[in-house]
């Protein structure tokens, strides 16, 4: 059937051999062959906890022809999963090594913050990611919602999760700005869709939402980061509502929604 749908749809399909504790290195290598074969996306998990890394391991170092894998990363690699049009979910527990293997194969990375956040905050309380590391280690990466581990879908909230954990955690950087740029043209670029979709330059689809402005007491205080928290910040009490935040939803330039209606 996989093989069927990526021979359809090439390189709008992904193939989730999801993961290595669930699935096999047969049918992860069938799995690369297929999508690389169709130039169909593949989409699967790593390092998200420290425990599931070891039990990775031991698990696979029972197999014939892994004995000596080092890394949870060198298993996908061994299995020729890695490559530039894969995505891996979270990585937060990389070591040097894989973030070499992960740059030189252009592999990306998904990082879920809402998923990765603390028990408190709903999360598997799984550990920071270190963005820094992964831009200096020049590694593609785009903010997700993770759809198990992650409570809520509204990338809202996962731009709000992202500068919040960082904040806490005193690293600089993690900026509104940024996580509007990691949900969007990132993403969009990954995907291969940068030239049509991501922003507003002239050519490109016009997919967007609105949202009420946000009152700011002062005009010389009015800078897009301050903007971005107002709007992003005014639901983060009631995370649930995040879903029904947009003014209106625009697609291929074309009202779609709008909560007046």
């Amino acid at each position: 059937m996989a093989n069927k749908l990526s021979t359809t749809y090439k390189e709008k399909y992904a193939l989730t051999p999801r993961f290595a504790i669930a699935t096999d290195p047969v049918t992860m290598k069938e799995t690369a062959t297929v999508a690389k074969k169709n130039k169909s996306f593949i989409q699967t998990h790593l390092s998200e906890t420290k425990n599931e890394i070891e039990f990775v391991k031991s698990i696979y170092k029972e197999m014939p022809g892994f004995e000596k894998v080092a890394s949870y990363t060198d298993i996908y690699k061994k299995c020729n999963i890695l490559g530039s049009k894969t995505i891996m979910g979270h990585g937060i527990h990389l070591d040097f090594k894989e973030l070499e293997t992960l740059a030189k194969t252009k592999t990306a990375i998904a990082h879920c913050p809402t998923s990765n956040a603390p028990h408190k905050e709903k999360g598997l309380g799984s550990g920071l990611f270190n963005f820094k590391l992964i831009e200096k280690s020049k590694i593609p990466w785009a903010l997700g919602s993770d759809i198990g581990g992650g409570p809520f879908l509204s990338m809202l909230d996962v731009m709000r999760s992202f500068v919040d954990q960082n904040k806490k955690a005193n690293v600089k950087g993690a900026s509104f700005v940024k996580a509007l740029y990691r949900s969007t043209v990132a993403g969009a670029e990954i995907l291969k869709m940068g030239k049509k979709k991501g922003n507003f330059i002239a050519g490109k689809e016009a997919n967007f939402v609105a949202f009420e402005m946000p009152r700011i007491a002062k005009v010389d205080k009015l800078t897009s980061e301050l903007i971005l928290e107002k709007i992003i910040r005014k639901k983060q009490r009631v995370r649930e509502s995040y879903d029904t935040y947009a003014k209106d939803v625009f697609y291929l330039g074309e009202k779609i929604y709008s909560s007046k209606n």
